[in-house]
């Protein structure tokens, strides 16, 4: 099913299951290096597979609506095409990339400047 075709309650069942493999990945400095260096979202393929399998596993499992111990592998050339899209779907990648960003802005050290000096 469609992330669209999906209810509320399903979008947000799904998205907290994907929370934690995603913040596993995202914690990853190699795949930030790819990610939010402008590389190429298959160079992100190889290391996420290697390093972050169960994670992978888990997010896959998440966007199939099926339980991560009931989850099976496809084929290697699918679960690598599987894995592309977590990099490459607008609605999967935001989650890779909202984390992940990186702000031009220089933190003063202090929360309340950092507040007070609003954004135009």
């Amino acid at each position: 099913m469609a992330l669209a075709e999906r209810t509320n309650e399903e979008r947000l069942d799904m998205f907290a299951d994907m929370m934690e493999p995603a913040t596993e990945i995202l914690s990853d400095p190699e795949l930030q290096k790819i990610l939010n260096g402008g590389g190429a979202p298959l160079k992100a393929v190889k290391p996420a597979i290697k390093n972050h399998k169960e994670a992978c596993i888990a997010i896959l499992a998440a966007l199939e609506e099926t339980p991560v111990e009931e989850y099976r592998v496809p084929s290697p050339g699918a679960f690598f095409m599987k894995v592309l899209g977590l990099f490459t779907k607008p609605e999967v990648q935001a989650l890779f990339t909202s984390q992940g960003q990186k702000s031009d802005k220089k933190s003063s050290g202090s929360a309340t400047a950092n507040t007070e000096g609003g954004e135009s």
